[in-house]
C-alpha cells in the first residue's frame, strides 16, 4: 500500500528507490547507515524524513533485515517503515512541559 505517500504502485515500481522519496538531510543519515546495514544485516529505528507525493515531509522509523541465500550472498531486504508523526510531536510537546 503506497496510499499513505499519495503514490500509486505505477508511479514507484522501477522508478524510484526509497533513497529518492527522503529529504537531503535524511539521505545522508540512509548513505551513511546504508553500509553498517549491509554489514551487520538489520537496522532498527532509523529515523529518517520522508517526502510525500504532495512535497509534505514527515518522519518515519525504519526497521529493515538483510535477506541471504545459503552462501550468503544478498538477495534483497525486508523492511518495516513506521510514520512516527504523532510520537514525535508528543515527544516535543513534553521537552517544552519540562
Amino acid at each position: 500500500e503506497l496510499g499513505w505517500l499519495g503514490y500509486e504502485r505505477e508511479d514507484l515500481v522501477g522508478k524510484r528507490k526509497f533513497r529518492d522519496l527522503l529529504t537531503s538531510e535524511s539521505q545522508a543519515v540512509f548513505d551513511e547507515s546504508f553500509p553498517v546495514f549491509m554489514e551487520r544485516s538489520l537496522i532498527s529505528d532509523l529515523k529518517l524524513d520522508m517526502i510525500r507525493k504532495d512535497g509534505r515531509i514527515f518522519p518515519v522509523m525504519v526497521s529493515a533485515t538483510v535477506l541471504k541465500d545459503r552462501n550468503g550472498r544478498f538477495l534483497m531486504t525486508r523492511s518495516s517503515v513506521f510514520d512516527y508523526s504523532v510520537q514525535k510531536q508528543l515527544e516535543a510537546d513534553l521537552r517544552e512541559a519540562v
